[in-house]
Order: C-alpha cells, then sequence, then structure tokens
C-alpha cells in the first residue's frame, strides 16, 4: 500500500469532517465567498471515493476508509436534515453565484485583465463540479452543465492559445435566474464511484 496516497486520504477526511463541524457552528456566517461557505462540506466530500477506490494493496485499509467516510458522510446527511431545503437552497445559490464568477473571470482573462496561471483561484472550477455532482439529483441543473462546459471550452483554449487574439467567451445566460427544484428532494446526493464489494 502507499503510505503517501493513504495519508492523503486521511487528511481529506478529517478536512471532509472539519467542514461539515465549521458549517454547523457557522452557519448563520455562510456566504459564498465568505470564510466560511456553504459549499464546503461538498467540496471536501468530491473526490474522496475516487481516492478510496483509487487505493491498492489497502491491507483492510479501503474499508477502514468506506466506515470513516461513511461516518462522516453521515454527519452531512444530519445537517441536510436539520438545515432542510434552506441549505440545499444556500448550495444552489453558491453554485449560480459560482458559475457567475467563472463566467466574469473568464471575460477578464479574454481581455488580459487577469492571467489564467495565477488567478485560477478566480475560477472556481472544483467547487462547481462539486455542487453539480451534489445538487443535479434535486435540482434541474442541466442548462448550467451546459453554460459550465462552453466556458471550460473557452478555458482549454485560452490556456492553449499563445497568440494576443481576443477568444469568444460565451455570453451570460439567462439561465442563472432562479429554477425550479426537482421533486422528490434528497437531503445528500451521491455520484460517486460505485463501491467494489
Amino acid at each position: 500500500m502507499d503510505n503517501n496516497q493513504a495519508n492523503y486520504i486521511r487528511h481529506r477526511l478529517q478536512r471532509y469532517e472539519r467542514s461539515i463541524n465549521e458549517t454547523e457552528d457557522h452557519f448563520d456566517q455562510l456566504d459564498s465567498f465568505g470564510s466560511y461557505r456553504a459549499c464546503a462540506p461538498c467540496y471536501e466530500k468530491f473526490g474522496i471515493p475516487f481516492l478510496i477506490e483509487a487505493l491498492k494493496n489497502s491491507d483492510g485499509m479501503k474499508e477502514t476508509f468506506w466506515r470513516e467516510y461513511d461516518r462522516i458522510s453521515g454527519k452531512l446527511t444530519s445537517l441536510n436534515s436539520l438545515k432542510g431545503r434552506i441549505y440545499r437552497d444556500m448550495l444552489y445559490g453558491d453554485l449560480k453565484n459560482y458559475v457567475a464568477a467563472y463566467h466574469s473571470a473568464l471575460c477578464y482573462a479574454d481581455l488580459n485583465m487577469i492571467t489564467l496561471e495565477s488567478d485560477h483561484d478566480l475560477f472556481n472550477r472544483e467547487a462547481i463540479r462539486a455542487l453539480i455532482a451534489e445538487l443535479h439529483d434535486d435540482y434541474d441543473t442541466e442548462e448550467i452543465e451546459i453554460f459550465v462546459t462552453a466556458l471550460d471550452e473557452s478555458f482549454l483554449c485560452m490556456r492553449g492559445t499563445t497568440e494576443a487574439t481576443s477568444l469568444k467567451v460565451p455570453a451570460h445566460p439567462s439561465i442563472l435566474a432562479s429554477m425550479p427544484r426537482k421533486e422528490p428532494f434528497s437531503p445528500c446526493g451521491e455520484t460517486g464511484p460505485k463501491r467494489q464489494v
């Protein structure tokens, strides 16, 4: 077993649990771009199942990690149950805010006002991916996913070009307006890999 990989999974699990505790403790202070963000638990959770499944020759550690992941995810389920639709709507609001910020950042990059390399935190691409994975069963995210795909294509074109020509960034659509929620409500969607049994 790769000890570095196992240690990284432990670290990610600790961050995941800490993010849930901080979200509960500072619920009234949550802000899309603040010190405490509603999406923090979803962001920290995202990718952990893939890391666990990728663990080779785990000597039983894979099962231990899955148990720990399930225990921590139970805390997130409790948070979702306790806060209900208010919390899910905050997550959806974060998603819309991050997509709008991603679009704006690409426009600024297209005008050479920011650089893709040094200002990459402005793009929120991983948070967007994590929130789409978390919310796609509860909200209609199809149009957002299409728009983000177009933004990603522009992002990759910008990274690949060395010319000083302006690239066309997709126009900001009306999709960031309020969207209806899908029914029925699921407290905590999960789209990670299937566990090997």
